[in-house]
């Protein structure tokens, strides 16, 4: 099978017409096809890899002396569609590549990859603009359109397991969905270093400790911070404290770690101190020696976690100890002047846990919960199969999301068993086709997208319109 290999995907100042994709064409050998007529269909989804398409359009074209092909994706042959109407503000969108290396329609798909960057700024051509967050970290896009209509729309959040950037410093955590919680898969890296013999202050300037004093730790380990520091100077149990402000991450509570512990080892009983459980710690500590001293038997990491062992800065003389035998990790829930903690150890498959001195350092771990997607559209009317319906209906369904998040709709409709794209964003549960033809089989569907990007696939409904009156006669 010959295939394409995708170099990159860049995004041109070219808002809003196009963006611009480079491959190099190879057969399966892994040969350079030079100087050859190939065609390409370039196919835009939304919500998901397996998503619904928005846009599709080919191109024909010819490779260059290295085997190489750049398009423009939206100045193609528009198959389905319109480029220009995508609203990338509205969720996540992918680029699906089919590929004919003989030049023709016998498409074959070799990759489909995440648009990181097209969405911002292809939605950014609406107008300048204007970005309002609220206290909790979610950031809003105030807009005109050309008609002059005022926008308002939501960013959606990150999707659990990509690659989180701190918007502070560029600092990048790999995420990890473990049960209802979406966990940072790595120990937080943000802050200037001071040196461990200085307590943290309240200046508004995060500082963090490096074990040995040496940034390179900081890299791999994380920073360790002292709880009010790593709290921002709160005592709320679930403060933002230092995680990254964007996305509803905070500092995890004792009960957010109770929950991340009853998922991976259901014998622990969280009110418990000290070591607890059967195997929770060998479930969450990264496999293997390449940071945690030998032996870290039966760690196998199954959660995602990736627990690594940064140690402690001790609250007395300022020295670190326990480097790549112990992992400490915060919670945000105080016990007397101390406060709540866990423990994972080298030599240990269990989970401890413990109230520390809050001058301690520790590393941290940011969370948050997952955000569900809406129900899926149900209770159509007119009902599925039904017949005789009117050519004037009106057609309309239900739909709730868990957490009351706003939903839009895109609707599907026509003649065809995989109808079209009619209608996006509605706010409403309802839709009227227009006039439609007597005794005609119609097919629909809606998919209900809520503002954090979520989207659920309805099922597909059909109904039969009535026979013309007049020609019973």
């Amino acid at each position: 099978m010959l295939i394409a290999l995708f170099l990159s995907a860049t995004i041109l100042a070219q808002v809003p017409q196009a963006f611009n994709y480079q491959a190099a064409v190879r057969d399966n050998a892994g040969n350079v096809l030079i100087n050859q007529s190939v065609s390409f269909r370039m196919s835009i989804l939304q919500g998901s890899t397996s998503g619904l398409p928005v846009f599709v359009e080919t191109h024909d074209t010819v490779t260059n002396q290295a085997g190489l092909v750049n398009l423009d994706i939206g100045d193609g042959n528009v198959e389905y569609g319109d480029f220009s109407g995508i609203k990338w503000q509205s969720g996540l969108y992918f680029l699906q590549t089919e590929i004919d290396t003989d030049g023709g329609i016998n498409f074959q798909i070799t990759g489909t990859t995440q648009l990181l960057s097209v969405p911002y700024s292809m939605y950014s051509g609406l107008s300048e603009g204007l970005e309002l967050t609220d206290n909790n970290g979610k950031k809003y896009q105030l807009a005109v359109d050309t008609y002059g209509n005022l926008i308002t729309t939501t960013q959606p959040d990150l999707a659990c397991g990509q690659i989180l950037v701190d918007p502070r410093d560029g600092q990048k955590y790999a995420t990890v969905k473990i049960g209802t919680q979406c966990w940072m898969a790595q120990n937080l890296n943000t802050g200037v270093r001071i040196s461990g013999v200085n307590n943290q202050s309240d200046d508004g300037i995060i500082q963090k400790y490096c074990y040995s004093n040496d940034t390179v730790y900081c890299d791999t380990y994380g920073g360790l911070y002292q709880w009010d520091e790593m709290m921002d100077y709160s005592t709320t149990p679930g403060t933002m404290g230092i995680c990254p402000p964007t996305g509803g991450w905070h500092i995890p509570t004792d009960g957010d770690w109770c929950i991340l512990e009853a998922y991976v080892d259901s014998t622990i009983i969280c009110d418990d101190t000290g070591l607890r459980g059967t195997d929770g710690g060998n479930k969450l500590k990264e496999a293997g020696t390449l940071h945690w001293f030998w032996p870290n038997l039966g760690a196998s990491n199954s959660s995602g976690f990736t627990a690594l062992p940064g140690g402690i800065r001790s609250s007395g003389s300022g020295s670190f100890l326990y480097f790549q035998y112990q992992g400490y990790f915060w919670t945000s829930n105080k016990y007397t002047t101390n406060a709540w903690h866990r423990i994972l150890y080298t030599g240990e498959q269990k989970v401890g846990k413990y109230a520390g001195n809050t001058k301690n350092g520790h590393s941290v771990r940011c969370v948050r919960g997952i955000n569900s997607p809406p129900t899926s559209p149900s209770n159509p009317n007119p009902h599925d199969w039904a017949f005789n319906t009117p050519v004037n209906t009106s057609l309309s369904w239900s739909c709730t999301d868990p957490e009351n998040d706003p939903i839009t709709y895109n609707i599907y409709f026509g003649t065809d068993s995989l109808p079209p794209l009619v209608m996006s964003n509605k706010h409403d549960p309802d839709f009227t086709p227009g006039p439609l033809n007597f005794a005609t089989y119609y097919f629909w569907k809606v998919c209900a997208q809520d503002d954090n990007g979520n989207l659920t696939e309805g099922p597909l409904w059909t109904f039969a319109t009535a026979g013309d009156p007049m020609e019973l006669w």
